[in-house]
Formats: C-alpha cells, structure tokens, sequence
C-alpha cells in the first residue's frame, strides 16, 4: 500500500505540471547544455541551462503574467538573475543574463549608484510583467560560457523539473549511454572478488542490453553505483540521468527519480555518488542504494535500501536508466557469491623439465587448465597428472605432474570453471625471489587495509598487527593473488598502528603507523606537532568515521619564487569523504614584520601554484585560520605580490569621440579578488560602477553622465 500511495502521488503531481501552458522562455534554442539535477561541485543543478551558440544577447521572455520579485546582480553564481513570481505562486528563475531589458536596467543602476556597489539584492514593490514581455538578454556573468540557466520553483521556494512543463518542446530519442559500474563493499566482512576494496567493471552494450565484461564474485553486504551520462538529438552535449532503478529478480529495491529539489539538501549531493572515486579519479557513479544519512527526498526503495546481501548461489540484478523522454537503457548482470576458500597455489615446483604443483581448489570442479609462459605469450599444457587429491569441507587440495616442453617456464596460468559457473585465474611467477614482499597499506574511510603479496609465502609467513600496543585479530580476505587484513581502529582520537611480518621466522617487515579517527556525532578538538596544528571538528561536520594521518614538511619554510613562506608544510592522506560542514585549521606561523592583512592558509596544487584557502589572523598568538571541506595539503605564507592592473580602454593619451565603456584587465595569482567591493573606478572623481567577471579577469564600467571635451 506504501509505493502505491508514492507513485499516485507523483502521477498527481506530474498531471498538475503538465496542465500549465508556459512560455519557452527564449528565442535563442530549443536545446539544452545541462539538465535538472546534475552533478555540480557540492550542490545539484537547480535548473535546465538552455543553449546559446556560445552567444549573448538572445532575448528572455516572462513564461506567464506575473510581477518581479526580486533582481541579484553578482560577479558569482548567478551573476545576473531575475526572480519572476507568475500568477499561479511559483517563480520563474533567469540568470547568468547580460542585461536587464531597457526600463529594468535603468532601475538597476539607479540602485548600484545610490548604494554604490555593483553587487545589490533587490526587490522592488510592484513591477507586473506579462507573458511574453522581454525581461533580459541572455549572457554569461557569474560562471560558464554563454547559456541561459532557467528554473522553475514551487510557493515554498523547491526547485521543480522544468522539463515537467516543456517536455514537448525538445526531441530525444536517445537512450542513456552507460559506462561502468562499480560494487561497493559495505562493512569489514564484504567483498568484491575477495577484497574489500571496491571494484569497477566496464559495461558493455549487446543486443540492446549492457552486461558486465567479467564474472563479479561478492561475499556479505554490497551496494552498486552506476556512471553514464545522456545524450539528445542533434546536439554533443551530455546530461544527468532523470531516473535509476534497481531490480533483483524483477522485485525493486531502488528508485531515483528528479522531480524536484530541496535546496536545504542539495549539498547532500557528494553523498548521492560515490564521493572518493569522484574525489580520486574524476568519476562520478551514482549509488543505487540509500545509506542512513542520506536525506534527500529522490527515492522509493524497499525494507534493505538496495542494499544486496551475497550469501550463497547468484543474485541476479537489472538497473534501468531512463532520461525524462523515457529513453531506457538496461543493464543485466549476475553476482555471483565468492568462493567459500579462495583458489591459489600452495607450492610450485619445476625439476628440469617436470612441473609439479598443490592448489587450493573449489570442491565442484568441472574444468582445470594449466598454461606455461617462457617469455611472452601462453601455451597451453596439454596433458597433467594428479598425483594426489584431497577434499575438505571448504574445498579441495591437488597436487598435479606436467612435462613442460620445452623446458622449464616463467610463469604458470591455472584456470578452471566450477559446475555452478564460477570461474577462477591464477598465475604463479617463478622468477619471483623467495624472500620477496611487498606490504601495501590503505587508508579506507573507517578501516585500515594491508595487502601482503606474493601469497606463494604465506605458509612460510607470520603475520602481526599491534593496535595501540595491543595484538588485534585483523578479519582476513584471501585472493589469488594477495592476503588482506582490515583492521578497524578503535574509538580513541589518536592512534597507532604497528605491523610485524616474518618471513621464514625472520623479521621482514616492522612499520607504525600514527594516524586520527574522527567520528560523527562527536565534537573534537585535534593537536599536532606541539600545538603548531590545530582542528577543530564540528559535531555535525561528518557523514561517517575518518581516518587520516599528517606529516609536517620544514623544507619549506624559505623563500620560494620571492614569496614568504611562514610554516611547514602540513600534508594530510586520508581515503576522501563528503563531509557535512567544513572543519576548522589553526597553525601557527613565523612571527614576522609583515603586514597581517598579507597574511593567509594556502594549497599547494599539483602544479605547483598556491591556492588561497582562508585567513582569519590573530597576530597575539600568531596563528592563522581557515575552513574547509576536506583535508588539503597547504602552509601558511604573506601575499606580498600586488593584483596585477592593465586600462585597456581608454589608452592613455588616446582621444576618443564618445567613451562608452571603460575596460581593466585584473589578475591576482595569490589571494585572488573575491569581491567586487576591491574595485574602485572614477573618471574626474565621479565613481563607476565597477561589472567585474572574475572568470575573464575583466572590470567594465559605463559612465553614466555624458563626458565634456577635454582631458580627463
């Protein structure tokens, strides 16, 4: 009775849209660059961004009658924006506008000269407009390239599908383009083909249907995520899906659907995605399943929130993906539960031209292949003999004779096939030393996970894990290729992990590690380095626990290209996270002569240049603050560097027979210039209202009286 109430809720509320009869609201296409709800950096977009050819100056029509509600003009976001309030109580948003119609822009500089700033909020009392009136010409102040961003927003302010209202007016025939999906093991005791890190699988289109292009094996509690994107007719642009749905033998267990917008949620959207891949590698997939601190309002799931349980046998899944003109394309995929014991090769042993080799295998056998590889390329071994076979309840144990021809070989590929379809691969590499190891240590989010490689010495191993001076029992996953131990940090804020690993009872491996849990719910105040660093967590800042750890560079304290630098360099590893609220960084810095308004926290990129993070200064104690969404490597330094100024227009010493603009070119490579309240134009001593677009490191400014002849 549940989902039948939700989905006659919706079928009433996409009936009520389509019954209004609005306006397209330019001339310039029926084509759209973006659509509602996709992904922005920390927010959903709000609206559909409608096509300009890379142009301005299209003209912007009211949709219905209604009356102005309010005007924003900003060098960010929106830049130009008009607030439409229509006869029916919902509003009408335009923005990123180059201008104002005529008697709209006279009334708009009227305000910025009386309140002397370019930047206003205004709403005036009555401006009735009707349908079909010109309010703007399209642009693109505030961010982008030149487009229209157009919303549409109920009476309490949440932004509606505009596509509810035009669907008509846009041709898509064009299913949605899938890519990749990702499974995502949920807790310490799950896994994706025997690790607990989460995994990709690209997606492959046949016969109309995309499938998996390899077997998928998990174990315990799982979640999928999905990455693609739309398309429409006639246009390269690429869109946010409107609709995703998870189905398990053909009972839903997951909807998403983008109808409407709460905009006290919107920043809710890093934790829709899987936030590190996105963080890590630019990849954004959409989860298919709900956690518990996920509020916003786009779902229908059942009891488990789409999470799948993998205990035995297969789950078989289908994930549509529809676009709002009900393009579907359809995913069809089997998770299959992993081996109970993973396969992999106890010993390997070649005696001339005699190979004799003990496996760990399934008890069901139905195929086993062995292959030999001397250089490059794989030969397959035609016959094998089993010189001994035993079965236990986890599986079995084999070991096999081959003649090698000709002669011994570098590596041995074992593949076989279970009767219930499971499939395994396992290599083992002769010319790996006996006592190699490689130890690989990974920050998880809330675990830590070792991986230990090759496994050929496990039996000759002895595995040790201290956690805060104490031997912890690590749960352990094995693979055909590496053993996995994931230790789960206790509740303490500051911890220390050592490892120990023997190798035929020799000590091979001893490493500690230092490292920070943070956790939600929970306020905490952090020191390192003898109080030289400083966090301080709200207890509403985090979605779930956090690990990182911190290390302090003191190379950097010097000059470096003439800029003062004034602490270490604070560098963080941590596995990324959405975060709720931004967290709080104090450091000390070098005491100094400088001026402290020149004071400031700076990143440092990948490119080496300096990115300005924040400066809240107290010279007294000569710390310096800032806040910040995540964890960035940065270090305190003084902005002694002026912006960098060019009057392109007008020239000095130039004659000009009507100035009608007055054009600067502004940079600043540190601190940039984060207000148009930095700017200060006047001719004669008459101030200019200065339209700054910091994308194109431009000031304009129109006089508004009429110039006399002469200098000036």
């Amino acid at each position: 009775m549940k989902f039948t109430r939700l989905i006659a809720g919706i079928l009433l509320f996409t009936s009520s849209l389509l019954a209004q009869n609005y306006l397209w609201p330019t001339s310039a296409s029926k084509y759209l660059s973006a659509s509602f709800c996709e992904y922005r950096p920390g927010h959903y977009h709000s609206a559909i961004d409608i096509k300009t050819w890379n142009q301005e100056g299209y003209p912007v029509f009211a949709i219905d009658d209604g009356c102005i509600y309010r005007i924003r003009v900003s060098p960010h976001g929106y830049g130009k924006v008009i607030y439409l309030k229509l006869k029916d109580g919902r509003f009408a948003v335009y923005a990123h506008l180059q201008r104002f119609a005529p008697k709209i822009e006279q009334a708009i500089r009227k305000e910025q000269l009386r309140r002397k700033r370019y930047s206003i909020n205004w709403k005036p009392k009555n401006w009735p407009v009707k349908k079909g009136e010109i309010l703007a010409y399209s642009g693109q102040t505030g961010i982008g390239v030149p487009h229209l961003h157009f919303e549409i927003r109920d009476p309490q302010n949440h932004a509606l599908n505009p596509l509810h209202f035009f669907k008509d007016q846009i041709k898509d025939q064009i299913p949605p383009i899938l890519q990749e999906l990702l499974v995502i093991p949920l807790n310490q005791h799950s896994t994706v083909n025997g690790s607990i890190l989460p995994r990709t699988f690209l997606l492959k289109k046949e016969n109309g249907i995309y499938r998996p292009n390899e077997p998928i094996y998990a174990k315990g509690q799982i979640g999928l995520a999905i990455r693609g994107y739309d398309r429409a007719n006639d246009v390269y642009n690429k869109y946010g899906f409107y609709q995703e749905i998870l189905s398990v033998n053909q009972k839903l267990l997951f909807k998403a659907s983008y109808d409407t917008l709460d905009f006290n949620k919107t920043s809710q959207i890093d934790v829709e995605i899987y936030y590190p891949l996105k963080a890590l590698q630019k990849k954004r997939f959409h989860k298919l399943f709900r956690e518990p601190f996920n509020q916003l309002n786009f779902y229908q799931t059942d009891q488990s929130n789409g999470i799948l349980t993998v205990q035995h046998g297969k789950v078989p899944f289908t994930i549509q993906v529809r676009d709002f003109w009900n393009n579907v394309s359809t995913v069809e995929g089997v998770i299959q539960s992993d081996f109970d014991t993973s396969p992999r090769v106890l010993m390997a042993r070649q005696i001339q031209n005699q190979l004799f080799i003990k496996m760990q295998l399934p008890t069901h056998l139905q195929e086993l292949q062995l292959w030999a590889s001397k250089r490059k390329g794989w030969q397959k071994i035609k016959y094998y003999e089993i010189l001994q076979q035993q079965f236990k309840t986890n599986g079995q144990q084999m070991l096999v004779k081959a003649t090698l021809n000709p002669g011994p070989a570098n590596s041995i590929k074992i593949t076989g096939n279970t009767t219930d379809q499971r499939h395994f691969n396992l290599i083992h590499d002769f010319s790996i030393p006996k006592d190699s190891l490689t130890v690989k240590l990974i920050n998880l989010g809330k675990y830590w996970v070792v991986q230990y490689k090759p496994i050929e010495h496990l039996q000759d191993m002895t595995l040790q894990v201290f956690l805060n001076g104490k031997p912890v029992q690590p749960v352990t996953h094995l693979t055909p290729y590496f053993l996995e131990q994931v230790v789960k940090p206790e509740s303490a804020t500051l911890q220390k992990m050592r490892l120990v690993v023997r190798l035929f009872e020799k000590a091979v491996f001893d490493s500690t590690v230092q490292f920070a849990v943070i956790h939600p719910g929970k306020p905490q105040n952090l020191s390192f380095f003898n109080d030289s660093l400083k966090i301080n967590i709200n207890p509403q800042a985090l979605y779930d626990t956090l690990i990182f750890t911190v290390e302090k560079n003191e190379s950097f304290l010097r000059l470096r290209d003439s800029i003062p630098l004034l602490s270490p360099h604070y560098q963080f590893s941590w596995y990324p996270q959405a975060l709720r609220k931004p967290l709080n960084f104090t450091i000390k810095y070098l005491p100094n002569d400088l001026p402290p308004a020149s004071i400031g926290c700076y990143a440092l990129n990948g490119s080496g240049r300096f990115n300005f993070l924040g400066a809240k200064v107290d010279t007294l104690n000569h710390i310096v603050s800032f806040k910040s969404k995540g964890f960035k490597n940065f270090l305190a330094l003084s902005d002694t560097v002026p912006p960098v100024v060019e009057i392109l227009r007008p020239k000095a010493g130039q004659s000009y027979k009507n100035l009608k603009f007055v054009k600067i070119s502004v940079d600043d490579s540190l601190s940039s210039l984060d207000s148009d309240l930095n700017f200060r134009i006047f001719i004669d001593d008459q101030w200019l209202i200065p339209e700054w677009d910091p994308e194109r490191k431009l000031v304009m400014a129109i006089p508004h009286w009429p110039l006399d002849n002469g200098k000036h």
